[in-house]
């Protein structure tokens, strides 16, 4: 078993995402769904994620990643184009102790995103570890 099985109580945590692409908007929307307060770093901010803009609980912010984003963080989803980029975001998360997850980059990853099926108050995830 490469990763332990868990969920983590998010309601209320800063999480940070950095990119603003399709892949990020699934993940931002998952996070928000389970009340987390999801700060957006990217450059550029695709249009699904500007159209969640104004969802309570989401901050976006246009700009590169900075290092001082992770500070305060619970977690932390690189989700950029760019694996030098994923490679660096990961490392400072990593250094910071914050849990990471690198989309499609299982080797990048502290966390990984199970696929859920999502029928409240059950609740079904199902990984192949990456």
């Amino acid at each position: 078993m490469d990763y332990f099985p868990l969920f983590m109580k998010l309601n209320d945590q800063p999480c940070l995402v950095v990119g603003a692409g399709e892949i990020a908007a699934r993940k931002i929307d998952l996070l928000v769904r389970s009340g987390a307060q999801v700060q957006v770093v990217a450059k550029h901010i695709g249009s699904a994620v500007m159209a969640m803009s104004e969802k309570p609980g989401i901050t976006i912010i246009e700009r590169a990643f900075s290092a001082d984003d992770v500070i305060g963080m619970k977690l932390v989803v690189s989700a950029t184009n760019d694996r030098a980029s994923n490679e660096h975001i990961a490392g400072v998360a990593h250094a910071n102790g914050v849990p990471v997850n690198v989309v499609d980059n299982p080797d990048l990853c502290s966390v990984i995103f199970p696929a859920i099926i999502d029928r409240s108050p059950l609740i079904i995830a199902v990984s192949t570890g990456g």
